[in-house]
């Protein structure tokens, strides 16, 4: 599993870097900072606390608190209560977070964010992005680089994530949430892939196949932008406009 990892690592020399790693307490963050204990990297840890959850949210905090602790590992913490919000809440917190990460990074001066996406996270994303139909590069997924946002876990599996935690005794909070199918990104991890799983069983390894496709045409295609066509037309967020 940390072939993928250490890659990114000597890559983007993680070694030399300062890094914020963004933790809710859920087996992916966990994982992903044993790893970066083992290495012993230069990292500390953010985490926001929205408060929809009851005494979950509560447990979630001590537990990270805890671990930080005994790890000695310094976190920066923010509490929200978002529990009276009605709709967007996923995106209302996303905004919250990456506002909170991104003045700990300007205030602190740290090089990166990582944050602990997985391989099925990506997918989950290309499913989203059909159903919503705004973008024209919809099956590049995410990128494990994105400005000072890595995800160095990308192109890993969830199972494989979990077999990691579970032989290195790394301990997790699950987020009982994510059963819960009213955020659609739920239903499709819940609903829609284990159908899809029935119909290909190797829709996984077609998936990291149709990302790095999808992610050369994308590249060649902003090199054209840049070093032609840019001189005709505009584009911002896949929309494509013509020069004044």
């Amino acid at each position: 599993m940390l072939n993928e990892f250490f890659s990114i690592c000597d890559k983007l020399n993680f070694s030399k870097k300062k890094l914020l790693v963004a933790v809710s307490g859920g087996v992916d963050r966990m994982v992903l900072c044993s790893v970066l204990n083992k290495l012993n990297l230069d990292f500390y840890i953010a985490n926001v606390i929205f408060n929809l959850r009851g005494n979950d949210s509560y447990l979630d905090e001590k537990f990270i608190s805890e671990y930080t602790n005994k790890n000695q590992i310094d976190l920066f913490l923010k509490n929200v209560d978002l529990s009276d919000e009605n709709n967007s809440i996923q995106n209302k917190a996303r905004e919250i977070r990456f506002s909170f990460f991104n003045e700990i990074l300007s205030k602190y001066n740290f090089d990166f964010i990582l944050t602990a996406h997985h391989l099925d996270d990506n997918i989950e994303t290309i499913f989203l992005n059909i159903s919503r139909g705004k973008k024209i590069s919809v099956f590049s997924g995410m990128n494990v680089v994105n400005d000072n946002i890595v995800k160095p876990l990308l192109f890993i599996e969830k199972k494989d994530i979990l077999n990691y935690a579970k032989q290195n005794n790394v301990l997790w909070r699950e987020d009982k949430s994510n059963v819960q199918n009213k955020y659609f990104r739920n239903y499709i991890r819940n609903i829609l892939i284990p159908s899809f799983r029935k119909i290909n069983n190797n829709y996984k390894s077609n998936f990291i196949d149709l990302f790095f496709k999808a992610q050369k045409i994308k590249f060649l295609k902003n090199l054209y932008f840049k070093n032609e066509l840019s001189k005709v037309f505009t584009v911002k967020n896949d929309v494509i406009a013509t020069q004044k």
